[in-house]
C-alpha cells in the first residue's frame, strides 16, 4: 500500500488493509487483498459514504489498529457468529461484520486494482460478464 486516503488516516487505511487479508487471505488462484491493488478504491466507496459513518469508520480502525493479529482475526470470529453473543452485544456484532465485511469485499470483488489496472480476482474466478445483442 502506497496511497493515502482523503478520508482515512494511514493507520486506519493499513488496518482495513489488514483485515483484508484476514477475510481474503488468497486461496488457490485468488489473489491476496493486499496484492490486489483494490484499497487504492476506498476513497470511491467512502466518497458516498455519511460523514458521521466514515468518521465513525475512521475510529474504528485506528482502535483495531493497537490489536496484535490474533485478537484481530478473533473478534472477526466472534462478530460473524453473533448469533451466540449475549442479548446487548448482537446487535454490535452484527453491524461490525456488516460494515467491515461490506467494505472489505465491495473493495476486493469490484475487480479494481492498483492504477486503473485488473486486481486479478475476477479472472481467477473466471467471471467474464458480457452482453449480446439479440
Amino acid at each position: 500500500m502506497t496511497q493515502g486516503s482523503r478520508y482515512l488516516g494511514h493507520r486506519a487505511l493499513r488496518t482495513l488493509e489488514r483485515l483484508g487479508d484476514v477475510m481474503c487471505p488468497g486461496e488457490g488462484t485468488l489473489p491476496r487483498f493486499g496484492d490486489t491493488g483494490c484499497i487504492a478504491w476506498t476513497d470511491q466507496i467512502l466518497e458516498v459514504t455519511p460523514s458521521g459513518d466514515v468518521r465513525d469508520l475512521n475510529r474504528l480502525l485506528t482502535a483495531l489498529s493497537f490489536l496484535p493479529a490474533p485478537l484481530l482475526v478473533a473478534l472477526l470470529r466472534r462478530a460473524a457468529d453473533a448469533e451466540r453473543a449475549p442479548g446487548p452485544l448482537r446487535p454490535l456484532l452484527r453491524q461490525f461484520d456488516l460494515g467491515l465485511r461490506g467494505l472489505v469485499y465491495s473493495l476486493y470483488y469490484s475487480g479494481k486494482g492498483n492504477g486503473g489496472q485488473s486486481s486479478g480476482v475476477l479472472e481467477a474466478l473466471q467471471y467474464d460478464v458480457h452482453c449480446e445483442e439479440n
